[in-house]
């Protein structure tokens, strides 16, 4: 190594030079959503064990890059058998794509007794539409 500094401007200018380009990673689009401005409790406290099915779901937000670019993936888990039960894929992570993606979960599982739902504080998860329908459900966030 020789240890040598080189500016940013510098290194574009040889690129540009060569006819080289640089590969960069595809940034995620920033949606506005209506959020609650409560912090929801966190039932769990980290112990991600269910000994019945439909007892606790858990839910989150991927990116998968196809083709130049970036899908969001909501994915829904029962704890218990550690399973997917519902996914849904959309261009943007918005809270329309963790309701439907709720509502399909739903309408697979039925569940009867109280169900608990856990995510991360994100603000598709936090949105007042979301919130709203898991208590029409009867469901604990």
């Amino acid at each position: 190594m020789h240890n040598l500094h080189v500016s940013k401007e510098r290194i574009q200018k040889l690129m540009r030079d060569m006819g080289l380009k640089s590969k960069q990673a595809l940034g995620v689009k920033a949606r506005s959503v209506k959020r609650k401005v409560e912090n929801t409790s966190d039932y769990l406290q980290r112990n991600f064990i269910s000994l019945k099915p439909n007892r606790v779901w858990v839910s989150d937000i991927t990116y998968i890059p196809v083709n130049n670019e970036l899908f969001a993936l909501c994915v829904i888990i029962d704890l218990f058998a550690r399973k997917v039960i519902a996914y849904k894929v959309a261009e943007n992570a918005t809270a329309e794509l963790v309701i439907q993606t709720f509502l399909e979960a739903w309408k697979i599982r039925k569940p009867r007794a109280t169900l608990i739902f856990h995510s991360d504080q994100g603000c598709q998860f936090k949105a007042g539409e979301f919130s709203e329908l898991l208590k029409q459900k009867g469901v604990i966030q």
